[in-house]
This record gives C-alpha cells, structure tokens and sequence, in this order.
C-alpha cells in the first residue's frame, strides 16, 4: 500500500524501523543464544571433570588392589583369607559397589552384591551404566618362586620308608606348625609352610592361580550418584545462570525497545501534527481556490447555456457552446473531488444499511451501468445482516468511488459484483470486483497514491479519497487480482451493527 503525498520518504522511515527492530531482535536473540551456549559449554566441562575425577578414582583403586594382591602373595596360604578380605573391606568403603579378581572371563574372587557382576563384563576400560561406573583394567601375575607345590615347607613322608627322616607327625614347637614342639623336615613348618597344620586341606584353585600367575581382570564398580548429583547441581546452576543472563538481555532488550518505540511514537507525532497543518493549510488554500474559481466557471457555463440555447447562433457555434459546458462540468467535478481529498472531516459513525445505500448507487449510476449492458449483482452475508458502523456521507461517497471505478473499468455484458463477508471478530469485509482487464502488477503499488491513474482522463483521486475515508474509520484498503480475471478493490475492518 502507497501512502499519498510524501508517501516515499514516510516508506523508508517505516523500513528503516523494521530494520531497526530485525536487528534489535537478531542482536538480543544473539546474545541470549550465546549466553546460553557458554553456560552449557561450562555444564559439559563440569560434567566431564566430574566423571573424570571418579575414573581416576577407579584406576587408584585398581592399583590399590593389584598391589594388594602383589603383596599378599608372599603370605603363602593364606592369600585367599588376606585378599577376600581386602576386597570386602574396600566394598564396604564408601562409592565401591562391587569388586571381582577374574582369570578366563570367571570371577575368582569377589566381594559385593551379584547384580552389578553379573554378568562378568570382560572389555577393558571404562563403561559407564545408568547405576554405577564399572572400571575393567587386566594386570599379570608373576610365578611365585617361593611356592612349591601344595606349601612352602618340605612333604611329609611316611616313618617306614626308605630315606625317611623325622617323625612321622609334625613336631616341633607349638608355634612353628608342630605337636609338642617337634618340627617337620622341611624347615619350621611341615608340610604347608610357616604357621600352617600338615592336617589342613590343600590350597585352593584361586590359591593356585593366583600363586602360578598370568593374566587376570580386575573389575571395579562404582557408585555413581554422588558424581550425578553433583552434575545435576551444575546444571541447575550453569541453567540458572544462563536463564538469568538471557531474561537481563531481554529486558534491556525490551527497554531498549520501548525506548525506541516512545521515540518513534513522539517522532511520528510530529509528523502527524505537521501533516495535519500541511493539511490544513492546503485545505483552506483549496477552498480558497475552489470558491474562486467555481465562480468563473458557474458565469462561463452560464453564457455557453444560453448561446447553445440560443436561436441567432448556427449548429456549429451551438456545439462548440455545448463543448464549453460540457468542459466547465468536468472541471467542477474535479474541483469537487480535490475538495473532498484536501479537506477531510471527522467521521460521525450510525448504524448504516448496505443494502440501501448499494440500491441508491444502483439507482444513481444506473446510466452508466446499463449503458454499457452490465450485471449489477449485490451479495450480502448468509444471515442477511448488513448493518455496519460509518458515517453515512463517507461511506457513499467511498463506495461511488469503488463502484464507478468497476463500471468504467468492466466490458460491455460483464458483471460487478459487491460482496459483504461477516468475519468471527464482528467486523466484515466489503469487495467490489469487476471482470475487467485488471491493473498491471508493476502499477498494483501505486493504488490508493494521489493522482495516478491508469484510465485515460481519470483524475487520480478517486482511490485515494476512497483511502481516506478508510483511514478515518480506522479501516483498511487493498486490492487483488481476481481469479478468473477483472480487478477485486475491498474495504476490511468494517463493524456490524446490530
């Protein structure tokens, strides 16, 4: 839509405020994304530092056990006793849930509930599940040289056979493994080492592979939720933040918006109140003129009546009088419309009957209309209520603008066609639509502008009277192209009256 008058430099002031508002919009939106992309940067990093401090508490309690298990070995038998227990006592620690010593993907020592082992993970590294981070790292064992056979001290041997020396029952002192202070052949203990009763089982399958070495598993599982509750805190904080510092740069957004805003609105305040003195001052000028020179022409088309009136004059004289007259009406309608354009007045809404005033144009332009053999079709809306909120006067003449315009614009047989379509909100629509050659798409933006016209003759006022009047109703104007061809001039925003 072209505004009249100074219409072009009032366009680029409007786009220049959409621009102005795109790119406080886009520089807010920017800011708020950033804040909001750092803070969840920083939640990531606090998130990965967190899991990171609890992996590296899995690898110092895995170097913790295998070096338990490296050092117990010495024990001799009681490595299985020494180890279980270690193991159950790092369980019971704090953050461990479960630990397992594995040799050909089997557990052979473990401690902790079964659920979090079963079943044995057996790739190495670190696997984080929804309840526990489970750490699986291999280690090898040495042989130990030291263990031989079934203990550390020499085998018992029986009192009769050939060779045998000592007693056929471990001897030696109580506290080196013998009866009564007796001692075996095989060094302070018989049989099974240092402190151990020839009586005794034999070592155990754990026992045996752990003494015999090779390559074992070793599998940590650790409670995860202190590291969740933590990451759950980060990110209520680094969220808080960034909701925080994008509601501060919306609203300094929002301030600086409203503070653009009061300034357009102050800016374009003024230049109503300069175009309503400019306005006024061309009205009065316009009524000046308009007095003055409607006198001249009233005398002119006065003596032109009378000589075509006249019997002493010859035809030719008497159509060149008719000619005259003809030239000083058309110049008054003209004066009439620069007059309606140039000095505007308030509207006074009542309650108005469409269908009434469409059949008085019907009566008035009915010359015109059927002289040209045309179709002069009302549509009202389905309930038949046309009643609508206008000053009575502004609404005519708007209307006689849209209608001639269709009538001169339409061939000969063609239809015009006035249509009143209800919306939910209460106002309605009204469209007059011809079947016409339609306006060119490069001249479309030109409607409604002062002067310009596309009809040989037309004074270029019409339309732009026409957005007047809308405009002091607070209504709205446009126009489309019709479907099957022909122009559709419409009048939106009207209310109903009931």
């Amino acid at each position: 839509m072209v505004y009249p008058g100074n219409a072009f430099p009032r366009m680029g002031r409007f786009m220049s405020g959409i621009w102005a508002k795109l790119i406080g919009m886009a520089g807010a939106a920017a800011a708020a994304a950033g804040i909001g992309f750092w803070q969840y940067q920083e939640y990531q990093h606090e998130s990965q530092l967190a899991r990171t401090v609890l992996e590296r508490q899995a690898e110092a309690l895995h170097h913790a056990v295998v070096g338990g298990i490296r050092s117990h070995r010495r024990l001799g038998r009681f490595i299985e006793l020494q180890i279980q227990g270690a193991l159950q006592e790092l369980v019971e620690a704090q953050d461990v849930l479960a630990v397992a010593i594995a040799a050909d993907g089997k557990p052979i020592l473990s401690a902790g509930p079964k659920e979090y082992l079963d079943p044995l993970p057996t790739e190495p590294g670190f696997a984080w599940r929804p309840e526990a981070l489970v750490y699986i790292h291999p280690f090898t064992l040495s042989a130990d040289a030291g263990f031989r056979g079934p203990g550390a001290g020499g085998p018992w041997k029986d009192a009769g056979a050939e060779g045998a020396q000592g007693p056929t029952k471990p001897g030696g002192p109580w506290w080196a493994g013998g009866e009564k202070g007796g001692h075996g052949p095989g060094g302070q203990g018989p049989k099974y080492g240092r402190g151990r009763f020839a009586w005794q089982d034999p070592p155990t399958a754990s026992e045996n592979l752990l003494a015999a070495g090779g390559d074992f598993l070793a599998v940590l599982v650790l409670d995860r939720s202190g590291t969740d509750a933590y990451v759950a805190r980060a990110a209520q904080l680094r969220f808080g933040l960034a909701a925080v510092g994008i509601a501060l740069v919306l609203c300094t957004a929002l301030a600086g918006w409203m503070g653009f805003r009061l300034l357009q609105t102050r800016t374009r305040t003024q230049l109503l109140e300069m175009e309503a003195r400019h306005l006024r001052d061309l009205s009065q000028a316009a009524a000046g003129l308009a007095h003055q020179t409607r006198h001249p022409l009233g005398l002119l088309r006065g003596w032109a009546q009378r000589l075509a009136q006249s019997d002493l004059q010859s035809d030719e004289a008497r159509q060149r009088a008719h000619a005259l007259m003809e030239e000083c009406d058309r110049l008054t309608a003209r004066l009439n419309q620069f007059l309606a354009f140039a000095r505007p007045r308030d509207p006074e809404p009542e309650p108005v009957s469409l269908g009434d005033l469409i059949r008085e144009l019907e009566v008035l332009l009915q010359p015109d209309w059927e002289s040209k053999q045309l179709r002069f079709r009302y549509h009202p809306p389905p309930d038949g209520a046309d009643m609508v909120e206008a000053d009575r006067d502004m609404l005519r003449q708007a209307l006689f603008n849209l209608v001639q315009n269709a009538i001169q614009a339409s061939p000969e047989g063609g239809e015009i066609a006035i249509r009143l379509t209800k919306w939910d909100d209460g106002r309605c629509r009204l469209s007059v639509a011809d079947q016409g050659p339609g306006v060119p798409e490069e001249d479309q933006a030109k409607l409604f502008t002062p002067y310009f016209t596309t009809r040989e003759g037309g004074t270029g006022l019409g339309l732009a009277i026409v957005r007047r009047i809308a405009a002091a109703h607070g209504w709205q104007v446009g126009y489309q192209q019709r479907g099957e061809g022909g122009s559709v001039f419409w009048i939106a925003g009207l209310r109903r009256s009931e």
